[in-house]
């Protein structure tokens, strides 16, 4: 981008990389506001479809929804995967969609990106190992991002993996409202 004396890319590129790098490296508190996470992640994205300028994305969470807590970098490990497994590999470009609501005390995020997805029984499986130990086998993000859910939040959070409408795949994270954020 400097060779191509395209300055505003690189002062957006900068820009992006210094917030984002300052949220990562952060370490005194382990909850943050999904506003905080969702600005990573746009962060994120924009260094993202910066560099290779095949990726599009949007982004819709109701305003109620982003003061609820969050585990730290718990959406931002799935957007990367959505990149890196699913719209990577595909020729052309590519789409990630950030969409969230609530149900009561229910928080539902989704990412889903229009990748080549994967085979139903490949997304049966990681289902499944998202609920045992981890072992050499199992990617630790989507792990991760499971296991922190559903240990912060109890019974019904966590993360669901399943064939998005273009294909691609869908990441689900949900997660229970604590009273006091309600």
């Amino acid at each position: 981008m400097t060779q191509l004396d395209n300055k505003e890319a690189v002062i957006d590129m900068v820009t992006s990389l210094s917030k984002y790098y300052r949220y990562t490296t952060r370490a005194e508190q382990q909850l943050t506001k999904l506003s905080s996470e969702m600005d990573l992640v746009v962060h994120y994205l924009n260094i993202q479809s910066l560099q290779t300028n095949r990726i599009r994305y949007s982004v819709d969470i109701p305003e109620a929804m982003m003061s609820q807590p969050v585990p730290k970098l718990i959406v931002q490990p799935i957007v990367e995967n959505a990149i890196k497994h699913g719209i990577e590999p595909k020729k052309g470009p590519g789409t990630i969609v950030v969409k969230g609501w609530q149900e009561g005390r229910m928080n539902r995020l989704v990412v889903e990106d229009t990748g080549e997805g994967m085979e139903p029984d490949a997304l049966q499986s990681l289902n499944r190992k998202l609920l045992e130990p981890m072992d050499e086998h199992m990617g630790c993000g989507v792990w991760n991002v499971h296991q922190r859910l559903a240990h912060r939040f109890g019974p019904g959070s966590g993360l669901l993996l399943s064939r998005a409408e273009s294909g691609g795949l869908r990441a689900e994270l949900r997660w229970i409202s604590e009273e006091e954020n309600r």
